[in-house]
């Protein structure tokens, strides 16, 4: 996993995500509706104060996670974190919602953000880290007795088309061994999950809406005119259906409170 191609391939799309990126944004909205019953407030009745956004990217979560606290300043302790700079559209945003925050720029899965936690959230981003079961012990750390981690990543069929047909893709995990790695110190309150097929004109229009969403970072993978003719000639003959052809992301969303 190579994080500094990850970080450049997001920072160059960062003029293009947030309009191209319409699967992660509903994405966002799913996870962000399966919270409310359980982020909203803790057993205790203790209405959920301070939070931590990993990877906010263009803001998709970030804008759900502050609609209810824009008119509250001072009652949220919010923490931003991505591994490039703030776009300007997500500070604007927030700004605007005289929202206190901090915006941490670092790798998630080595920065200290801390503890006490009563939320950690993060919308299609686990999915890029190396070691996703260490740093779900980070989150054990780092959230308070009862806290919750709500989170979206995605299963073994996402882009499952460009795995059969360059043979390159990211470890995609189970759902039962996402549950594994995240061990018997959370109950798990929602479990769900998607199939969800875009339809382009044809495979190089595939790789364009990959290049602007920024998902073309799994691999610094060089082009050449033969290797394009090769690779849309392929991606035809196995996914063509009815003159257009598929991409297929398969989200799996999970809100999970910290027993102890």
């Amino acid at each position: 996993m190579n994080k500094e191609l990850i970080s450049s391939r997001f920072h160059k799309t960062r003029e293009t995500y947030h309009n191209s990126a319409t699967v992660q944004k509903d994405i966002a909205a799913k996870l962000f509706s399966l919270m409310p019953a359980y982020a909203g407030n803790d057993d205790n009745g203790k209405d959920i104060r301070k939070v931590l956004e990993i990877g906010c990217g263009s803001g998709f979560l970030s804008e759900k996670l502050t609609e209810k606290a824009s008119f509250k300043r001072g009652d949220y302790d919010f923490t931003f974190n991505d591994i490039t700079d703030c776009p300007a559209s997500l500070q604007s945003l927030l700004d605007e919602r005289n929202i206190s925050y901090d915006y941490i720029k670092a790798d998630a899965e080595s920065y200290d953000f801390g503890h006490g936690y009563d939320l950690i959230a993060s919308s299609s981003v686990f999915q890029w880290f190396k070691d996703m079961e260490s740093f779900f012990r980070r989150c054990d750390s780092m959230l308070r007795k009862g806290g919750v981690l709500a989170f979206s990543t995605f299963l073994p069929e996402n882009m499952i088309e460009i795995r059969e047909t360059l043979n390159v893709g990211l470890n995609y995990y189970s759902k039962d061994k996402i549950i594994e790695m995240l061990g018997g110190d959370y109950e798990i309150l929602t479990f769900d999950h998607d199939l969800i097929r875009l339809y382009f004109d044809t495979p190089v229009d595939v790789l364009r809406h990959m290049k602007k969403t920024g998902v073309n970072g799994i691999t610094d993978f060089r082009w050449t005119a033969s290797r394009l003719t090769a690779f849309s000639d392929n991606y035809k003959c196995r996914f063509d259906k009815e003159g257009k052809v598929s991409l297929t992301y398969a989200p799996v969303y999970i809100v999970a409170r910290k027993r102890n």
